[in-house]
């Protein structure tokens, strides 16, 4: 809350009146300690191999950076090294091919 009221106003000790304003408010009070809550998402089950797949990079080890896709359905892990300089996206889209 104060750093969004900073966004807006430009007063002095406004930190202090959020605080203030927040430790009297009731509400406020009540939620303080609850997480707020978001419903499960669950990814759709694959019925196809490589139909969805999950990419990542791991390193630098060794020099190398490691592209990392697996596919979701078989669970299959392939690697890919790349120099540790060329984690960019037209390195990723040339090992790729």
């Amino acid at each position: 809350m104060k750093s969004l009221a900073g966004c807006y106003v430009c007063l002095p000790n406004i930190e202090e009146g959020v605080e203030n304003y927040v430790s009297l408010c009731e509400p406020c009070q009540q939620t303080i300690h609850a997480p707020p809550f978001y419903p499960i998402h669950s990814w759709e089950v694959t019925t196809k191999p490589w139909s969805r797949v999950h990419i990542d990079f791991a390193g630098p080890f060794q020099g190398k950076i490691f592209f990392l896709p697996v596919d979701s359905f078989s669970k299959w892990l392939e690697e890919k090294r790349l120099s540790s300089g060329s984690a960019t996206s037209k390195a990723t889209v040339k090992v790729t091919t």
